[in-house]
């Protein structure tokens, strides 16, 4: 396994993270989209869209007279939201690959700004995570909203640190990565609240909105994978894996599964969604 980017990574786990989709991503999605409160023929920026978990309830929400943009790194999950758009004849919503930090230069933003940009379990993979929060605010009209969905303190636990122990006991020298925890000191509601309204947003309000994942088998192409082996390979956790052998990954796999049912057999996957105004 060889994915060396934050968007390699997620092509090569396209298929598991669809997989992952109806129990962990479209659950989380579906929240940020109501929580946004979009209203017909709204304009929508979903950064980070992945295969358009929050994205496709936005074009839903806008209509057919709204537009919802939706920008992602990896070309692999964009190509499977286009397809849901498609099936589901949301013609309203399209998808882009590139840079959202960089969203203005395509020419595709409305010049006047979004009514709500949102951002789903995405603003940690940014450079900087305030410093390109901001820049999303920036595409926002005077008065509209940004949306921003952080994982809940403890949620996903124990599931990275479990892997990490199976993953060490392959490479014992290993530098994992995700050493730092981006989320520090904004992932409780107080000071995710504060933290958005030092982005210069009004009205500031954070949702709680639970969420528990279950193992149990799940189709993943012609075989069945455990729900939470696939969070592992459907998500950023799938990077735990670089460079290990297939042998090695099924060992890591059987220690994690082995240590994971121990533990109960589920993770809290509770996430914290935050809405703020731009001022008028």
């Amino acid at each position: 396994m060889n994915p060396t980017t934050v968007e390699s990574t997620f092509d090569e786990a396209s298929e598991a993270f669809e997989a992952l989709t109806p129990l962990l991503w479209g659950p989380i999605g579906a929240a940020t989209a109501r929580a946004a409160g979009i209203a017909p023929g709204e304009r929508v920026l979903d950064a980070c869209c992945g295969t358009g978990a929050s994205a496709l309830p936005a074009a839903v929400a806008t209509g057919p007279d709204g537009q919802v943009h939706g920008v992602d790194l990896a070309e692999r999950l964009l190509e499977r939201a286009r397809e849901r758009a498609a099936a589901e004849h949301l013609a309203q919503a399209s998808f882009h690959h590139g840079d959202v930090l960089r969203w203005r230069e395509s020419g595709l933003a409305p010049a006047e700004g979004y009514d709500v940009v949102q951002c789903a379990l995405g603003v940690f993979f940014l450079p900087d995570m305030t410093a390109g929060t901001r820049a999303l605010r920036d595409l926002l009209r005077p008065g509209g909203r940004l949306v921003v969905t952080v994982w809940e303190r403890g949620a996903i636990a124990p599931a990275p640190e479990v892997l990490r122990r199976a993953v060490l006991a392959e490479r014992p020298d290993l530098s994992l990565p995700f050493a730092q925890d981006p989320l520090r000191g904004v992932d409780q509601p107080g000071s995710f609240a504060t933290w958005l309204a030092g982005l210069g947003l009004e009205h500031v309000r954070v949702e709680r909105s639970p969420l528990r994942v279950r193992d149990a088998a799940v189709p993943l192409g012609d075989a069945e994978v455990g729900a939470l082996w696939l969070l592992v390979v459907g998500s950023a956790l799938r990077r735990f894996l670089h460079g290990l052998d297939a042998e090695a990954v099924e060992r890591v796999r059987e220690r994690f599964t082995a240590e994971m049912t121990a533990a109960g057999g589920a993770v809290d996957a509770t996430t914290l969604i935050g809405v703020g105004t731009v001022p008028e």
